[in-house]
């Protein structure tokens, strides 16, 4: 609540003369997060230091959020690595609306996209396979340890 609050305040003074917050360290939430991120969009003058946008997206997974991840990656497209690994709480329908969005991204910069037993299945893996043709900076897919993702889904990706 604090971090929300500080980021909220931050966001609304038009005064500031603030540079430079430092944040390593901190215990925040998701949601503190997602308040300093949004600053960092709308305030770029103002350096925040210390909130990774990683563990952002991995706390919203574990969550069991898809909509709310989804709309998250569609705003801040400019990671490389997704590490959603083990991430067991999203059901195959909600990693497939996860993969949409990650494919309705223009720019995406992900480089590496590791999903190693995260319980994906066949629907997961159809807009996966999606997001495999749209994508041009996907290096590394892992996708160890998902033996729900069935025949069709594997040879969808692999095409």
């Amino acid at each position: 609540v604090a971090g929300v609050a500080l980021a909220g305040a931050l966001r609304e003074n038009t005064e500031t003369k603030l540079s430079t917050l430092k944040l390593s360290g901190s215990d925040m939430g998701s949601a503190a997060c997602e308040a300093f991120e949004e600053l960092k969009r709308n305030k770029p003058e103002i350096s925040v230091e210390g909130v990774n946008f990683a563990t952002i997206l991995r706390s919203v997974a574990e969550e069991g959020e898809a909509l709310r991840l989804a709309e998250l990656l569609r705003t801040s497209k400019g990671f490389e690595v997704l590490d959603l690994s083990n991430v067991t709480q999203l059901e195959d329908e909600a990693w497939a609306v996860v993969f949409v969005a990650l494919a309705e991204i223009e720019e995406l910069a992900v480089r590496d996209l590791i999903l190693g037993s995260a319980g994906l299945g066949p629907k997961a893996g159809t807009a996966l396979a999606a997001l495999m043709r749209s994508s041009r900076s996907l290096e590394v897919l892992n996708l160890g340890e998902n033996p729900e993702l069935g025949d069709a889904a594997g040879a969808a990706i692999a095409e």
